[in-house]
């Protein structure tokens, strides 16, 4: 396993940059290798710091599959959605992401919607 890596900073800005790049860096590296890069992202301040800076990034966006690691069981309607977050954040600004994207569907029961990998 990799060692890991802290890096300080003294702004929100600055976290959502380096969260970015190194996102980026992945991605591309991913596409370059396999053709194809899956993230699953989550909610919260990491939504807001990948929506502020991914948009503007160069990289393939027609390679990435975007799904969900911590998504609410809520409407797409519901403030607390994260695929809203990323919705209007993200891929209202990339659009060749809009086909990608892998939300929940929050008209299956939560205990219907529980895979199970074995």
């Amino acid at each position: 396993m990799a060692t890991p890596v802290v890096n300080v900073t003294d702004s929100e800005t600055s976290v959502s940059q380096k969260l970015c790049e190194l996102v980026i860096e992945k991605a591309n590296a991913a596409i370059q290798s396999k053709n194809l890069f899956l993230i699953g992202v989550s909610g919260g301040s990491a939504a807001k710091f990948l929506c502020n800076g991914l948009p503007a990034a160069t990289t393939d966006w027609s390679k990435w599959r975007i799904f969900f690691c911590d998504e609410r069981h809520v409407p797409f309607t519901d403030p607390e959605c994260t695929y809203s977050v990323y919705k209007n954040g993200l891929v209202s600004k990339v659009p060749a992401l809009a086909d990608h994207i892998y939300p929940i569907n929050p008209d299956i029961p939560g205990t219907s919607s529980v895979l199970l990998v074995k």
